[in-house]
């Protein structure tokens, strides 16, 4: 479901791309998608910059990445099964990833120029909580004795260019509200950061589905707990 969700989501966000009939927060008159003077959220807008209609392009982007934020859940539910030894770590893991995903939700169903405030909280939400649940679960990984792997290294690269993007977003805004020229480094680590986290879950989603037996994991984690239930109910007896 992740790996479907990833990919819809790449696909409409071409589309969307294609579509977008031109115009930046500093340029109204460019024509079409600019990878340094757009923002990904620019194409959730239904009128462009330019002033022209871009409905049915700001649909395939804002329901593609609604899709995309619930289709992403169960990847960051069952991230505890990828280290048995790391379990507590990767729950933490799970519960930021998957509110990441929530702000994913949020982030489609507010377009940038209809609800400003919402998508913007939503997208420093979803920053914040990439961040730390991608250098939580790289440390987890990395010091696995059960499963480790090289793919966490890619885990570490995330959260530097979530912080890198945060930089330079911020810069960004700051140079909006001075009135400032404005740095297109933040619009293009945007773009790369997106590509990396869709990279990151696709990669450690086939490698779960390829070698994890679900079910099995979380009946053994039950039959654990129900098995120190049991042990304390004993001690609390004698």
């Amino acid at each position: 479901m992740s790996t479907l969700g990833v990919i819809q989501f790449l696909v409409c966000c071409l589309i969307a791309i294609w579509l977008y009939p031109g115009g930046t927060m500093v340029d109204e008159t460019t024509m079409g998608f600019s990878a340094t003077g757009n923002y990904l959220s620019d194409l959730g807008r239904d009128v462009s910059f330019s002033g022209q209609d871009n409905r049915l392009g700001s649909a395939f982007f804002n329901w593609s990445l609604t899709i995309l934020g619930f289709s992403i859940l169960p990847f960051f539910f069952f991230m505890p099964t990828q280290a048995v030894d790391r379990f507590g770590w990767l729950i933490a893991t799970g519960i930021l990833g998957g509110l990441s995903a929530l702000a994913l939700v949020v982030m489609g169903l507010s377009p940038i120029n209809l609800y400003p405030m919402q998508h913007i909280l939503a997208l420093l939400f979803w920053m914040f909580t990439l961040f730390w649940a991608s250098i939580v679960h790289g440390m987890a990984m990395l010091t696995s004795k059960v499963n480790p792997t090289w793919l966490s290294l890619l885990s570490i690269f995330v959260s530097v260019i979530a912080i890198w993007y945060m930089y330079f977003g911020m810069q960004t805004a700051m140079a909006v509200w001075f009135e400032q020229e404005i740095p297109l480094q933040a619009a293009l680590l945007q773009k790369f950061l997106v590509i990396l986290s869709m990279i990151w879950i696709l990669s450690f989603s086939i490698k779960m589905l390829l070698t994890t037996d679900f079910s099995e994991f979380y009946k053994r984690k039950d039959t654990e707990t129900e098995q120190y239930v049991s042990d304390l109910e004993q001690q609390l007896r004698t």
